[in-house]
């Protein structure tokens, strides 16, 4: 069965994020199967169309182009080790990607740009620096299911509707 809740849903978005660290490659998975659910409205039968995989294709081909921009950022936090630190300087960086970005692209918004800038963060420091790539995944789970952005997912009717 499908994740229920957001966290459940956030965490395999980030996991098919960060398969290719782990030997897997998104292009290799197969669409997950799609559940039936009952709608308890209705008591009618509908398809979960939730797909991990889809939604971290979605989030990965928001940044490709920016790997100059994260250098700076990811070699500071790439100097961090201690697990407290990495986190506080991840949202610290994140934050102040975002801040440049809203200001370049208002009109993209805070919480995309926000979550463009600690998607693409994540993904280039755990390829600049693999030993990070696990350190990354629950970084980036955190940062996701954040208030701010957690609300933001949810009221735009969940990760499948995030208009990326």
């Amino acid at each position: 069965m499908k994740p229920r809740t957001f966290a459940e849903q956030t965490e395999e978005v980030v996991q098919a994020l960060f398969a290719e660290f782990s030997g897997h490659h998104a292009a290799e998975q197969t669409v997950f199967n799609r559940d039936l659910v009952v709608d308890s409205a209705t008591g009618e039968e509908q398809e979960d169309d939730f797909d991990p995989y889809i939604v971290a294709s979605r989030l990965r081909s928001i940044g490709d182009q920016l790997d100059a921009e994260l250098a700076g950022c990811a070699q500071q936090l790439i100097t961090e080790t201690a697990k407290e630190r990495l986190q506080e300087g991840f949202s610290e960086a994140v934050r102040s990607l975002s801040t440049t970005w809203v200001s370049a692209s208002p009109e993209m918004g805070a919480e995309k740009c926000l979550m463009k800038a600690a998607v693409n963060l994540a993904l280039y420091l755990s390829r600049k620096a693999p030993t990070l790539a696990a350190a990354m995944h629950s970084t980036l789970t955190n940062f996701l299911t954040s208030p701010e952005l957690s609300t933001f997912v949810q009221h735009q009717g969940g990760w499948m509707e995030v208009e990326i």
